[in-house]
């Protein structure tokens, strides 16, 4: 018999359980949720265990609440399946379970999962049973992964011909690379990120100066921000959450003089050496988007490097009315700017 239960346990326990997964990420770490708080979020960690008390499943659901006790729940990057078999019985009970767990312990709610576990059809078909998938989603739920086992000579050779050409050009202007998360760092990265935007006439930001600094700060060693420096100064600069054996390229921030350089070419290169020298074993170079024209600069610029494509089984939702569903759809697509 397989049972759902709150998780009240030390941060360390938690953490430990995850790296059992073939899909554990930052996004469910513990640290991410006590990150969360500082913006308005209270995380919810809830464990399945089987008959023999084996942890088999865990996720990690952010709750923000609103005027007359209606809440939204977001889990980035949950479920995590300690032991998944998408053709058994077993993952069927873990989705059912979770659904019935999550409806029974929070009413007037709207609950968004997005797994990062690799997309295959028996495993979605079983989703499907309990979840639906949203009318508008955040995510594309595709993503590029790098394999840092491979030398560096071999990731060098995976990229695309034009991108090894803007690495060596790029790499020849010998930028100085520096990392670290002290507030030093924080401010450059902002500078860099506000030139950037204002370069391109984009008016919101993905997070405040703020936001970055908290982040800095509640996620302290799982972070860092890797910055190259032309001319004693800040060119371009990245920031990675780490988690054990993962990497996940999260933000980045060019200025002009940087892309006239090239510089964000040789920040990756020099970002794989960097993570190989730290024990790190695979980066996720972050989402890269199919259909939105918008993207087409992003998706050529990280495909070029020659990562693994893959599609994660991505966003599904739960929620205890379907009119709260449409509402909470509704303003997300008004939020982005597409209605």
């Amino acid at each position: 018999m397989m049972v759902w239960k709150k998780f009240y346990g030390l941060s360390d326990y938690w953490d430990e359980a995850l790296t059992y997964s073939e899909d554990y990420n930052v996004f469910q770490s513990y640290v991410w949720g006590e990150f969360k708080k500082t913006t308005g979020w209270v995380p919810e960690r809830w464990i399945a265990s089987d008959k023999n008390g084996d942890i088999i499943c865990m996720v990690q659901i952010l709750i923000k609440s609103f005027p007359a006790g209606f809440k939204i729940g977001w889990a980035t990057g949950g479920p995590v399946f300690i032991s998944k078999n998408s053709s058994t019985k077993d993952f069927d009970n873990m989705l059912s379970g979770l659904a019935e767990t999550v409806c029974k312990n929070n009413s007037a709610i709207v609950t968004r999962f997005n797994s990062q576990l690799c997309y295959d059809q028996l495993a979605s078909y079983t989703f499907n049973k309990y979840f639906k998938r949203p009318f508008f989603r955040l995510n594309s739920g595709y993503s590029l992964l790098f394999d840092l086992t491979l030398s560096v000579k071999e990731l060098l050779n995976n990229m695309t011909s034009k991108h090894r050409y803007y690495v060596r050009k790029a790499v020849e202007k010998n930028v100085v690379w520096r990392e670290g998360n002290d507030e030093k760092f924080v401010m450059e990265f902002c500078k860099l990120y506000e030139d950037m935007l204002k370069e391109k006439d984009i008016k919101s930001l993905i997070l405040s100066k703020e936001d970055i600094a908290s982040l800095v700060f509640s996620l302290d060693k799982n972070v860092v921000i890797f910055t190259g420096d032309f001319d004693d100064l800040p060119v371009t600069s990245c920031i990675v959450l780490t988690f054990k054996k993962k990497a996940f390229y999260y933000m980045a921030a060019t200025n002009k003089r940087g892309r006239e350089i090239m510089g964000s070419y040789a920040m990756v290169y020099r970002l794989f050496e960097y993570l190989k020298e730290k024990g790190i074993t695979d980066l996720d170079l972050g989402g890269i988007d199919p259909v939105s024209s918008d993207a087409r600069g992003v998706n050529h610029f990280k495909k070029g490097f020659g990562g693994r494509m893959v599609e994660y089984l991505g966003e599904w939702e739960l929620a205890s009315s379907e009119w709260i569903r449409w509402a909470v759809n509704i303003a997300i697509r008004l939020k982005r700017g597409q209605l």
